[in-house]
């Protein structure tokens, strides 16, 4: 009888032990949240106009001229893009810019963007509301775009200017490329 009460015991641990060793399982989601796509599109062109040779021109965001000495001459513009990213993303903004703008016969003239206490770039909001910054650094935006005058905005306006020295170059049409990245973050 002690026998069978002792094969009974081990006969129960070994059944309790059997549906402890039972496999377990639980399940998690998948999950993605898919935004749009990122974009920059170029707008106007950073024109300084008519500059005579020895003359500095300086053009800021808000195309506000000046010019180091002699007349103002022709017309001048800050140079536009605009970023489309997805409405509360995070968005870095980095400028690709030159040093000097070239001529067809390789002359050379130099081109600056940080200049004295002058911020020659900006950022406006669909409410108008500008933000200035140095385009030699680049610009963070945190929670893209999130308006409250159109809920449905999802782009920005970038404004840049600049800084051209015509002292000692030759008289000619000068150009120069300016770039703008944008990536997610």
């Amino acid at each position: 009888m002690k026998k069978t009460v002792k094969i009974l015991i081990a006969a129960v641990f070994a059944l309790g032990f059997v549906s402890l060793a039972k496999a377990q399982s639980a399940s998690i989601s998948a999950n993605a949240t898919v935004i749009s796509e990122l974009s920059v599109t170029k707008g106007k062109d950073l024109n300084f106009g008519t500059i005579v040779v020895g003359q500095t021109k300086s053009i800021d965001a808000y195309d506000n001229i000046s010019v180091s000495d002699g007349p103002e001459l022709g017309s001048a513009t800050a140079g536009t893009f605009t970023v489309n990213a997805q409405k509360g993303s995070n968005v870095k903004v980095s400028f690709i810019l030159p040093t000097n703008l070239t001529s067809s016969t390789s002359n050379l003239l130099p081109i600056s963007f940080n200049y004295g206490d002058t911020q020659v770039a900006a950022v406006m909001d669909d409410e108008g509301n500008y933000t200035e910054f140095y385009p030699t650094s680049d610009f963070q935006i945190n929670g893209f775009n999130q308006s409250v005058v159109d809920p449905l905005a999802s782009s920005v306006k970038f404004y840049i200017g600049g800084q051209v020295d015509a002292t000692g170059v030759t008289a000619g049409t000068y150009t120069g490329t300016i770039t703008l990245s944008a990536t997610y973050n």
